[in-house]
């Protein structure tokens, strides 16, 4: 490549902000946008060897996807191995758990949609999964199938591909604009929404190979003043008009710095915010490379080695502070963070020189079958652990206690309940051979009362469901997006109000959702029934929340508000379980203290109160002296904001009182 060592830094650049926004993210607050950069500098290397190969007649694509594995394999595979080895020594079941299954999905590059249906890129959970920064690795490996056979169609069968390409990444980028008006976390994660960033990085590599064609087209054309200044030869030799292309990667370099510091994670990203860094990169990488930007800052060695090393250095450095921060049950300090980044510079020189090196120069092609076989096996290593729920027996703790925080395994009808009843995460029942007579229905804040509940109702001869998904509210018609919530929730929530509402057995109905969740201001809500229009989000809830208590109650169903239970400022497993290393206690009893947010639930219940008299089960009078941990010593909470089984059953007895 002619612009190796100009590429190299501008990788460097990439690779620094997005370890600045992991890292510091209050002093690098939008250097998230260092992988949109990473996206155009990946669309632009590999289509510039595929385009150089395709004109000498020398492109296969097997040997593109051996040059893929070859490139893309060694780092990943012992990055995911070192992962599931340290997670089985310093995780906990359920956090093994999630790590065997986000190990399986990079082994078989989906991560993106993984995180999409989980959550979003910067919800509160997100920096304690190891391995989420693997949903970008997707996205390129997704494109790295689609765009070499597209580009061999393309050049085949002599389609313009310019015109091609502009068209493809144009629709991608509109797809995007207007998904994130109803969807934010699918246009962040999905391929479909991205494909373009890594495409206009495409066109720049066919606009440096085809310059001078372009130019005598550019010299036709140009009537005005400054086009005749700026001729086909003086562009091509470098010799006049230096302070205007000279000015050419000055402000794409102002774009890429500007992105880091202006934009923030509360902007709709990526969107029109993203042409900022993407142009940004794109003007560096059409700069010439005489250029001083590009001569002295960027082919600077030290940047030029950071860009080497770039690939390791991602892989890295996000599950280093992940462990920390599982580890130490808090934010690290300054001076921890900055050790972390240490160590990933460390890991990933190590891992270039000793690993990826030697096998991206072997022309043994056995090794690419041995590293497919290994990354099936890695794959097949996460998906066992995750099947087997974190391997409890690594753990030595009381079964008591180490019970309370066992939420899954506790599901022991939920497969039964989804073969016959409409369910997505929760699909919960006591008799799943007989019709329900009641339901909780909502987000996981609604499932941690399920025990309670349904050792009530079978203490009065009924039947109790619990039906909802995760992050999605019990709002009917409903659509929304945005941080701690899940995708689709009106496609996933739609069949089970359906089911509720055409139930002749089903009388009453509980209703819960996490309390802080749904007002956020990022969050973006559409009605699918078109009748609720406001952008005041808790206005969006209020009336949302009215409306489909009112069908319920019309449909002959009694509706029964639970009170959302209060956040702790701590996880409380902590204070009970003890890892197998670094059994330090990140969390201390008498230092659990509630979370006074309720200003604006308050607010919701009253005003709900007020219009409708909507019943209310109050959980708060129970709180004092029973939870977060009961007067055994026993958990009655099983992290910072759900209920243990111990905490679930502790409400038995109340739900008519």
């Amino acid at each position: 490549m002619r612009h190796i060592s100009h590429i190299d830094g501008h990788r460097a650049i990439a690779i620094l902000s997005v370890v600045g926004f992991h890292a510091y993210p209050n002093l690098f607050r939008g250097s998230f946008i260092g992988v949109d950069v990473f996206f155009v500098i990946s669309g632009y290397l590999i289509t510039a060897i595929i385009l150089n190969e395709l004109a000498n007649d020398s492109f296969s694509l097997k040997d593109f996807y051996i040059r893929r594995i070859r490139r893309i394999f060694p780092a990943l595979l012992l990055v995911l191995f070192c992962c599931l080895l340290f997670g089985w020594f310093s995780l906990l079941a359920d956090e093994y758990r999630q790590l065997g299954k986000h190990v399986f999905n990079g082994a078989t590059f989906v991560s993106n949609f993984v995180f999409w249906k989980e959550s979003g890129y910067f919800d509160t959970a997100s920096d304690k999964k190891v391995l989420l920064h693997l949903w970008s690795l997707a996205i390129e490996e997704q494109y790295y199938l689609i765009w070499p056979m597209l580009a061999l169609i393309l050049w085949k069968i002599k389609i313009n591909f310019l015109k091609c390409t502009l068209s493809v990444a144009l629709i991608s980028f509109l797809l995007n604009i207007v998904s994130l008006n109803h969807n934010i976390s699918a246009a962040f994660f999905l391929p479909s929404y991205r494909f373009w960033e890594l495409m206009i990085g495409s066109i720049a590599a066919y606009l440096v190979m085809n310059r001078e064609k372009f130019l005598d087209v550019y010299s036709l054309w140009s009537k005005n003043f400054l086009a005749r200044a700026l001729n086909r030869n003086q562009i091509l030799n470098f010799k006049l008009n230096k302070n205007i292309l000279e000015s050419i990667p000055f402000i794409g370099g102002i774009l890429i710095i500007g992105s880091i510091f202006f934009i923030t994670k509360d902007m709709k990203f990526p969107g029109w915010c993203a042409l900022f860094p993407v142009i940004g990169a794109t003007l560096v990488i059409l700069s010439p490379k005489e250029s001083w930007l590009n001569r002295a800052i960027l082919s600077h060695p030290i940047l030029v080695w950071i860009g080497l090393i770039s690939f390791p250095l991602y892989l890295w450095h996000w599950p280093i502070l992940s462990f920390a921060r599982i580890l130490e049950g808090k934010e690290l300090s300054l001076w921890a963070r900055s050790l972390c980044i240490c160590l990933s510079f460390i890991c990933a020189a190590a891992t270039y020189y000793l690993l990826e090196k030697p096998i991206r120069a072997s022309k043994n092609k056995f090794k690419i079958l041995i590293m497919l076989v290994l990354m099936i096996l890695m794959g097949a290593v996460g998906f066992l652990v995750y099947k087997e729920n974190g391997f409890v027996f690594r753990l030595q703790n009381n079964e008591i206690v180490l019970k309370q925080f066992d939420w899954n395994s506790s599901y022991n009808k939920s497969e039964e309940c989804k073969k016959k009843f409409p369910g997505d995460d929760y699909c919960n029942i006591s008799n799943p051979n007989i019709s329900p007579n009641v339901a909780i229905i909502g987000d996981s804040h609604a499932n941690h009362f399920y025990w309670g509940l349904t050792e009530y109702y079978e203490s009065k001869n009924k039947n109790l469901i619990n039906m909802g998904s995760g992050g999605c509210p019990p709002f009917i018609g409903i659509s929304m997006s945005g941080p701690n919530t899940s995708a689709n929730c009106y496609s996933r929530m739609l069949p089970i109000f359906d089911f509720i509402i055409k139930s002749k057995s089903i009388d009453t109905v509980y209703i819960g959702f996490w309390h802080s969740a749904y007002f956020d201001n990022r969050l973006i809500y559409s009605d699918n029934l078109g009748k609720i229009k406001t952008k005041d989000n808790y206005e969006y809830v209020l009336k949302a929340l009215d409306r489909t208590i009112m069908m319920l109650r019309e449909h002959g169903k009694r509706v029964i508000i639970i009170y959302d239970l209060p956040d702790l400022k701590q996880n409380i497993k902590d204070c009970f379980l003890k890892r197998p290393i670094y059994s330090k206690k990140a969390c201390i009893l008498d230092e659990s203290i509630f979370i006074d947010d309720f200003n604006e639930y308050d607010r919701l219940i009253k005003d709900l109160t007020l219009k409708n008299n909507v019943e209310i089960f109050d959980t708060h009078k129970y709180l004092k002296g029973n939870f977060p941990v009961d007067i055994f010593g026993v958990p009655t909470y099983r992290d910072y904001s759900h209920l243990s089984i111990n905490g679930s059953l502790f409400f038995r007895d109340k739900f008519d009182q």
